[in-house]
């Protein structure tokens, strides 16, 4: 006897389904970024960047059953390795960052990642990116030197590191893309969560300090909600076409900005909504081009 859906019991649709699994997950990867700014008033970065990885892990295990055993099968495991030592180091960079720079501006720099990935690609993988893409490149960013503005103001310190960060995330993209050649996507995502938590472990025990009992309340909903958000999103990118979630992610920037007046007294400046508007648009446009490509023409 055939299980009912659910979902399409309700007349909710795969691309419905995305669509909310997008818009849940921008709420959720905003409120971690918030988590981390407000608890490194109190913790060192290095130190919530350990637990978030370790909280990522016990929600990650619990999924292991559904895989079983072949969640462990990889043939390159070293490659796992060095993809979970730039993953870390490019949290570290971020939750540094998050501790000096306001929410908003991080947020919208983040959006540098799938632009840095594209650029990496061409130089590293030889793929191939036509001039279109590349103006959409360029816009991208010039989106980053409006918020920045080197010359204009003193270049925080934060922003440095957060386009840093994106620069190492652009990194791990890659290496993943070598690794679904031989391993599953299963292996893939628990060797990074798995992997995650002992790296992250050395530079916190450098800065630390055991946390009472309301900020681990935070933290484990923190690394939990994030392992799960990133699930979610996943769905979303398997439900529906690049080129739809990627303007979601305005959203981040919307909320961030939302959290850190309320939370944080922060306001964003205009540049902030300029650049992040400017660099969105540029992996939208990317996203789009890569989803027309990607279709077979029809003869």
């Amino acid at each position: 006897m055939t299980t009912p859906n659910p979902a399409r019991a309700f007349g909710i649709t795969n691309n419905m389904r995305g669509v909310g699994l997008a818009f849940l997950s921008t709420i959720a990867f905003s409120s971690g970024m918030a988590v981390v700014r407000y608890l490194s008033a109190e913790l060192h970065p290095f130190q919530i960047a350990f637990f978030s990885a370790f909280f990522g892990l016990l929600t990650m295990l619990m999924l292991v059953p559904r895989y079983g055993l072949r969640s462990f099968r990889t043939d390159r495991f070293m490659l796992q390795f060095a993809r979970s030592i730039l993953s870390v180091v490019g949290i570290l960079a971020v939750y540094y960052a998050l501790s000096t720079t306001p929410l908003a501006t991080v947020t919208a720099l983040n959006f540098t990642m799938p632009i840095f990935t594209t650029v990496l690609a061409v130089l590293i993988l030889k793929e191939r990116v036509d001039w279109a893409k590349w103006i959409a490149i360029l816009f991208g960013f010039a989106g980053v030197f409006v918020i920045v503005r080197p010359g204009v103001v003193d270049v925080d310190t934060g922003a440095l590191l957060v386009i840093f960060g994106s620069v190492l995330f652009a990194f791990t993209i890659l290496v993943m893309k070598v690794l679904t050649r031989t391993d599953a996507i299963a292996s893939i995502t628990l060797y990074g969560v798995m992997l995650r938590a002992p790296l992250a472990l050395v530079p916190a025990l450098f800065v630390w300090q055991w946390p009472d009992a309301r900020q681990l309340l935070w933290l484990a909903a923190m690394g939990s909600v994030g392992t799960l958000s990133s699930f979610a999103f996943a769905q979303a990118l398997k439900d529906v076409d690049t080129n739809v979630v990627s303007p979601m992610f305005f959203l981040q920037l919307i909320w961030s900005a939302a959290i850190g007046y309320v939370i944080f007294a922060e306001v964003p400046s205009v540049f902030t909504w300029l650049g992040g508007a400017m660099i969105l648009s540029s992996v939208t446009y990317m996203a789009y081009r890569e989803s027309r490509a990607s279709k077979p023409i029809d003869a």
